[in-house]
């Protein structure tokens, strides 16, 4: 059992999904899971919202990521492996707080996250049809 809570900062979820996804966790990693939304809140500061995460809402969006705070890196893999798919929930985008990214506005996160997807889904296409890394 966990001692201190884990934190998620989700970008991209209705609030229905968010606690779905919070108790889920909450159940797989055996601890509380304080949950935040970045949603609506593009133009702040990463590093702003942990600061003030008590307001926020939770809305669907088009791009969805899963901020893991404090997570180990066990609580990262069972997390990947064990995040709830069932439900009609999308899959996020997962990523962890580093103190480039602690700077950057919501906007930018999101920008860089897609960019970083397209990047790995090119590279698993390329490796499916044979072909290695450019």
């Amino acid at each position: 059992m966990q001692e201190e809570p884990l934190g998620l900062m989700l970008y991209g979820y209705s609030e229905e999904h968010a606690m779905t996804i919070r108790e889920s966790l909450s159940d797989l990693l055996g601890g509380r899971v304080i949950l935040m939304s970045a949603s609506g809140r593009e133009e702040e500061k990463v590093g702003g919202i942990l600061e003030d995460h008590e307001k926020g809402m939770f809305v669907e969006g088009e791009v969805c990521f899963a901020m893991l705070l404090g997570f180990t890196d066990q609580q990262i893999k069972d997390t990947l492996r064990g995040f709830p798919g069932d439900e009609g929930i999308t899959r996020p985008i997962f990523t962890t707080l580093t103190p480039t990214n602690a700077d950057w506005t919501i906007s930018q996160l999101v920008a860089d996250l897609r960019e970083e997807e397209a990047y790995f889904k090119k590279m698993r296409e390329r490796r499916s049809n044979g072909k290695g890394p450019e």
